[in-house]
């Protein structure tokens, strides 16, 4: 028997912690020189590790934690019969560390359990042990660290099975623990990323054969697909897509229709862009006649559809603009609700992030001679899209006839025969006249007396005569990947990272969430000056939030010096401010109701100035105000 091993059996059988750490971290040096010891002392060596292990003194049990590695090596070199000894008696307690509170003792029992399997000549007791004894564990930092350990011997060891362990990785994708799956679905994508096509085919066998949730196994394959695999997926949504809609593949049309909307938020656009264009002209025919289809459900996924295309790919989608436009009027003007309102949340996306093209305003005029009432009003909105998601090429749309051609449609609006069409035109014209002064100066006066006396009421009060330095808040990209916000007036352009692998979770929608047709078409309001002057605050065009002050002219008509005035906020409730259409106007609720809060609070505190009157605007009750303020947290607009 060697002095080390002499002396780290006689210590360990002692009371003295001192002592017992010394000798343990003696005999690791001696093992660690390579230090020969006999069998019958090796026995009793892993006896004294094991109880050194169990011991409730940290240090000690660290000091015992940290001989295993050397231990395992020196065996497997000297006597490697011993090793199943080692593995069977001390594995289970390395397992329970790597639960620790401590991350050095984490570490270095994940160390150990590399050497083990490393060392080891017969792994097959091994591999049960930790298939069920890690995997399995009742503490999900065990379960979180045993896939570090898979990816530590993936990296290490070129021969190291990965196919043993799938099954039981795919199978905490579903734990109960939140940190566990998310380390599942990295330890996938890292794994795989970069494996062979036939390992990436029995994964997808695996994850269908274990009815994993769709939204984890879409992540994971965007993630770890390459390009030949998205030519792939679109050869597969093809053939549903030929011939007419069934009975028998109508189904199959909706479920391909969700996967490539899938495909596109999972990033496949921005990391093969020329690959998925391709795919996408292949099935646009199916696409479009989808919108068109007498099923509900694959109507709505096919519209959800076109504005994500909009939305991710932006200038890209020019070439099918044309048709899709044609099939989303046609389909707004439907009588079910649920498909015209989707029709148009697509079509308002379609116009604000394709460029501007002549064939897109033509649609528009033609579709506002049709007879459908609900039409023509959402026509009407159209129009406001394009005014202020192509105001930067205003001088270009001039000059091709586009201006012209929507002053013809403002002005079929303003003197049509029903009032919430007259209406939603009179809101519109005011921010066409901010873009074509000259144009909208010469409609004003082309119209009746009547209809230019109720346009001049609704004149909100920042427009200025001929104004002329209109300018957006930023220019068309046309660089590939995620679209950013472009134009927070209008809202229904995506925000979010440049980064192109990001992933808008999805979950949390961050994009085109207004209905803004509906808007357009508001009720009158008793004070329209002053509730238009405050919704223009929040223009692209525009962006602070106090009005501009008013223009020569209108000092002159009155006589006097005008200053700019805020609008009174105290002719809004705090409901109405927070329902405001206007982004600053429910920002300022917010802020009203901190106020009002804090003060029914220290109900000692004198009123401050310039804070609205609790009598004139008191707290909403609860059950009205949580749903706004749950609304409110997920505004989409940036303030």
């Amino acid at each position: 028997m060697s002095g080390a091993v002499e002396k780290a059996l006689t210590a360990l059988k002692g009371n003295n912690l001192d002592k017992k750490v010394e000798a343990i971290a003696i005999l690791e040096d001696e093992l660690l020189d390579g230090t020969y010891i006999e069998p019958q002392d090796l026995i009793h060596l892993i006896t004294a590790l094991r109880e050194a292990l169990k011991a409730s003194q940290q240090a000690l049990s660290y000091r015992a934690l940290t001989c295993l590695g050397p231990l395992t090596i020196n065996v497997a070199e000297t006597n490697q019969t011993y090793l199943n000894k080692i593995t069977s008696q001390l594995t289970p307690i390395v397992i329970d560390k790597l639960g620790d509170n401590k991350d050095k003792t984490r570490e270095v029992a994940l160390k150990v359990l590399i050497d083990m399997w490393s060392s080891g000549n017969n792994l097959t007791t091994l591999t049960k042990m930790i298939r069920e004894s890690a995997f399995g564990h009742k503490s999900w930092r065990v379960r979180e660290q045993i896939l570090q350990w898979i990816v530590a011997c993936t990296k290490m060891m070129p021969d190291f099975s990965l196919r043993v362990w799938l099954q039981s990785i795919i199978k905490l994708l579903e734990d109960s623990n939140e940190q566990v799956r998310e380390a599942s679905k990295e330890t996938i994508v890292s794994l795989f990323s970069s494996a062979p096509q036939q390992a990436k085919s029995e994964l997808r066998r695996e994850l269908r054969n274990k009815s994993i949730r769709a939204a984890t196994v879409d992540f994971i394959l965007s993630k770890i697909d390459n390009a030949r695999e998205l030519e792939r997926e679109f050869q597969i949504m093809t053939n549903p897509f030929q011939g007419k809609e069934t009975e028998q593949n109508w189904g199959e049309r909706e479920k391909h229709i969700n996967r490539l909307r899938s495909l596109l938020r999972g990033g496949a656009y921005s990391k093969f862009p020329d690959q998925f264009m391709v795919g996408v002209r292949v099935i646009m025919d199916g696409i479009i006649s989808s919108l068109c289809s007498l099923r509900t459900t694959l109507t709505l996924a096919t519209a959800v559809l076109v504005k994500d295309l909009a939305a991710y790919l932006g200038p890209a989608i020019d070439p099918f603009a044309d048709n899709l436009l044609a099939t989303l009027i046609k389909q707004a003007g439907v009588v079910k609700k649920l498909v015209a309102q989707a029709s148009v949340n697509a079509a308002e996306s379609l116009l604000a992030n394709a460029s501007y093209h002549m064939r897109l305003v033509n649609q528009l005029w033609g579709a506002m001679q049709d007879k459908s009432v609900q039409l023509r009003a959402y026509i009407i909105g159209f129009i406001k899209i394009v005014v202020n998601s192509h105001a930067a090429r205003r001088d270009a749309i001039q000059r091709n006839g586009g201006a012209q051609l929507l002053q013809n449609c403002l002005k079929k609006g303003l003197t049509d025969a029903n009032p919430k069409v007259r209406e939603g035109s009179r809101a519109v014209f005011w921010e066409f006249y901010e873009v074509w002064p000259e144009l909208g100066e010469a409609l004003l006066n082309s119209v009746e007396p009547a209809v230019k006396k109720q346009m001049e009421r609704d004149k909100p009060k920042n427009i200025t005569e001929n104004r002329r330095s209109h300018t957006p808040s930023t220019s068309r990209s046309r660089s590939r990947g995620p679209p950013s916000l472009r134009n927070k007036k209008s809202g229904y352009l995506l925000g979010g990272s440049s980064d192109s692998r990001s992933i808008d979770p999805p979950e949390t929608e961050k994009y085109i969430t207004r209905q803004p047709s509906t808007t357009y078409l508001r009720a009158k309001s008793p004070a329209p000056s002053i509730a238009r002057a405050s919704a223009s605050s929040s223009s692209t065009y525009s962006q602070p939030r106090m009005p501009s002050a008013p223009s020569k002219s209108n000092n002159i008509s009155t006589g006097k010096s005008r200053t700019p005035v805020k609008v009174p906020q105290a002719k809004y409730s705090l409901l109405q401010q927070l329902k405001h259409e206007d982004s600053a106007m429910r920002i300022d609720g917010i802020i009203n109701l901190a106020q009002s809060i804090a003060r029914k609070k220290a109900q000692s505190t004198p009123e401050k100035p310039g804070l609205q009157d609790l009598k004139k605007s008191p707290i909403p009750p609860d059950e009205e105000l949580i749903p706004i303020l749950l609304n409110l947290l997920n505004d989409n607009t940036p303030d």
